[in-house]
């Protein structure tokens, strides 16, 4: 099979004014990313948002800097105390 790398597969829309501190592939068809966001309390919340087709995007809170791992089936989150794993549920699980 050919790639055609000069079009976009998907265009996301996301309201982030702030370059993201990281950003992997999870799985074959979305992304991970961590941003780093501002508390009322002037201290910093760490938001893992993860996005796939059709521009839906999940937030995922932590008190913590996380580290992302890409793996073929999914993403790992990486904080100092512990490590999860987030990946698509097939849709014949659904």
């Amino acid at each position: 099979s050919s790639h055609n790398l000069t079009r976009p597969l998907d265009v996301a829309t996301l309201d982030v004014r702030k370059k993201p501190k990281q950003m992997v592939w999870c799985g074959d068809d979305c992304i991970a990313l961590h941003l780093v966001t501002p508390t009322p309390s002037g201290g910093s919340q760490h938001m893992v948002f993860l996005g796939g087709p059709k521009n839906d995007w999940l937030p995922y809170a932590y008190d913590t800097s996380v580290c992302l791992v890409s793996e073929l089936d999914g993403v790992r989150i990486l904080t100092a105390d512990k490590s999860e794993m987030l990946h698509r549920v097939h849709p014949s699980t659904e």
